[in-house]
């Protein structure tokens, strides 16, 4: 994801209890480049604050252009994220890197459905979040 600066709501993809990896290099002098951590708070559009995995450290104002979404293992719970099914929360059914697809089961509309694997991030939240 390499949006401009301003970030308009639509192409906003970030929510809290989303996992996320970041995909800038120079980010932090590099010491979290391709690391993943769970966004606690989306403070304006496009821009989070995220708890680090790897050391608890919490990361302020991080742009959305600067992250990815990362996923789960089969059969974790996601949230959808962009798309039609945007804010929906459901399991990984199947992953298709080749075609860059997630099989994913959603819990409200009790379907089944094909989506690019963007659309997806690991949701790591309790119910009463969604």
């Amino acid at each position: 994801r390499r949006d401009s600066d301003a970030v308009t709501p639509a192409k906003n993809w970030l929510f809290a209890n989303i996992r996320v990896r970041v995909v800038r290099e120079s980010f932090e002098g590099g010491r979290y480049f391709r690391k993943k951590g769970v966004v606690q708070d989306v403070v304006a559009p496009g821009v989070a604050v995220v708890r680090m995995d790897d050391d608890g450290r919490v990361l302020d104002s991080v742009p959305q252009r600067y992250l990815e979404t990362a996923l789960p293992k089969r059969g974790g719970q996601v949230m959808t994220v962009s798309g039609e099914h945007k804010h929906q929360r459901g399991i990984l059914l199947q992953r298709d890197s080749e075609k860059e697809t997630g099989r994913v089961h959603l819990h409200a509309d009790n379907e089944d459905v094909t989506l690019p694997l963007d659309h997806i991030a690991e949701f790591v939240g309790a119910d009463e979040f969604v």
